[in-house]
Formats: C-alpha cells, sequence, structure tokens
C-alpha cells in the first residue's frame, strides 16, 4: 500500500476576464454545488526513488474524488508510478538518460521525434494509459500527415518515429515502470527502399522534358567528369573532389600485404 501524502480539491475551467488565465481554485462560484469538477492528487515514488505527483480530475462529487484517491493508493506501487509519468515526461526523461552514450546526430534525430510528432500526439497519455489500439491509431495519423511541401510522411520517416519510441518503451519496461510494450504490436506500411538507376541519355531528356526524375540516379563517369571539370574554378571545388572520392571509397579498406 502507498503512504504518500494526498489532497482533494475542487477546480473550474473559468478565465480571468482581463488576463484570459484560468480561474481553478480561485473562482468564486466554486461554491456552487454544480460548478466546476473534483480533483485528487497523490505523491508517489518514481524511477530512482524520485517523488512524482498525480492529479486526475472530473469527478462530480468530492467522494467520488476520494473514492478514486483510495484506489490509487492501494494499488500497487509499479502501477501508481506509471500512472504518475505522462509520456511527455518520460520522453524527456529518457533522452536525457541515454545522450551520453549516443552519437550527436542520433540524438538530435531522437529529439525531432520527440518534440515535433510524439509529444503533440501522445504526450498528455500517462504510461499507464498507452495501448496498442492508442497508438496504432496514431501511427495512422502519422501515416497521412502533409510535411510543408503538401508530400505525405514518408513511410520511412514514420517507421524511423516507432523505432524511437519502441526504444523509449523498452527502457521503461526495464525500469519496471510497465510490463509490456505496447509498440510491438504496432503495424506500418513497410518503406520501400528506392533502387538506384544509370542517369543515361534517355532519362535525362525525359527529365528535361517532363521534370520527372528516378528517387536515386547514378552519374556516369562522363557526367563526372563535366561536371569537376565545371566546377575547377569554384572556391569549394577542393570540397567537391574530396567528397567524390570519399563515396568512391570502399567502407572496409584491405590492409596492404607485408
Amino acid at each position: 500500500m502507498n503512504k504518500q501524502r494526498e489532497t482533494v480539491f475542487k477546480r473550474c475551467g473559468c478565465t480571468d476576464p482581463v488576463s484570459g488565465r484560468q480561474l481553478a481554485a480561485h473562482c468564486p462560484h466554486l461554491p456552487e454545488p454544480e460548478h466546476g469538477s473534483w480533483y485528487y492528487a497523490v505523491q508517489v515514488t518514481s524511477v530512482g526513488g524520485r517523488r512524482a505527483r498525480q492529479r486526475h480530475g472530473g469527478y462530480p462529487t468530492r467522494e467520488a474524488a476520494l473514492a478514486a484517491r483510495e484506489v490509487v493508493l492501494n494499488a500497487p506501487a509499479e502501477q501508481t508510478t506509471a500512472a504518475a509519468w505522462t509520456l511527455a515526461r518520460w520522453l524527456r526523461y529518457w533522452l536525457r538518460l541515454v545522450e551520453a552514450n549516443l552519437r550527436p546526430s542520433t540524438v538530435h534525430s531522437y529529439r525531432g521525434h520527440v518534440e515535433r510528432y510524439l509529444i503533440p500526439a501522445l504526450g498528455r497519455l500517462s504510461l499507464a494509459d498507452l495501448s496498442g489500439r492508442r497508438l496504432q491509431a496514431c501511427f495512422d495519423l502519422l501515416a497521412r500527415r502533409r510535411t510543408r511541401n503538401g508530400t505525405p510522411l514518408a513511410a520511412a520517416t514514420v517507421d524511423r518515429i516507432r523505432a524511437t519510441l519502441r526504444s523509449a518503451l523498452n527502457t521503461a519496461v526495464r525500469e519496471g515502470l510497465i510490463t509490456t510494450n505496447p509498440v510491438r504490436v504496432i503495424r506500418l506500411t513497410r518503406p520501400v527502399r528506392p533502387y538506384p538507376v544509370i542517369w543515361t541519355d534517355d532519362r535525362v531528356t525525359a527529365w528535361r522534358r517532363t521534370g520527372s526524375r528516378p528517387p536515386v540516379a547514378v552519374w556516369t563517369l562522363p557526367q563526372l567528369i563535366t561536371f569537376l571539370a565545371g566546377v575547377k574554378d569554384d572556391r569549394l571545388a577542393a570540397l567537391c573532389v574530396a567528397g567524390r572520392a570519399a563515396r568512391a571509397t570502399p567502407r572496409r579498406a584491405r590492409r596492404p600485404a607485408r
């Protein structure tokens, strides 16, 4: 049984006519029986022994809020801790936890997924409220989301966002906050990797005529020579040559024979 400090209070959504801020627990109409709703708040033990405040409301009477509070206080510690962590709070905690062991580019990618997609869509949910059905609905919406250019979000991008969430919730499983990872039941359209083709004269002609081109086109040797000859007097010519040379170098070079 959890013995944390608890409280029950009443509040509403009325706003101050001057500042526009919510009056919350300071509304003068709260004594009226039909105005506002009741909330409970409890302190629970979080990850690493930290204290976290869990609040829930919308109850019509004080007695209903007290009864809901008692359910929380008598629940197993793992269950109350999972309910105290919103997904937004957990994702940011997880990023701080793992960033020291990751490359900066990976951390940047994770943070973009978290702040741009996951928190706006799911951040208000607690870890205890996450389910495969809710996550599937969220990722179905992401798959139909449009970029700034009006094109659908790439399937590969949606898949990487899912991988970020899966990694974060795997850590939550290891910490004992949740028993299973609900991301494992999500089904997405498999990303199709574009197949590279040679940038032939026919494809160049079709591109100039229609404006459409293959997703990945590889230059021929004459085209590469033409490009390098065209940039030889540019101030970034050395960078272009170095970049082309690096791409042409095999990833695993053989050791020279002794």
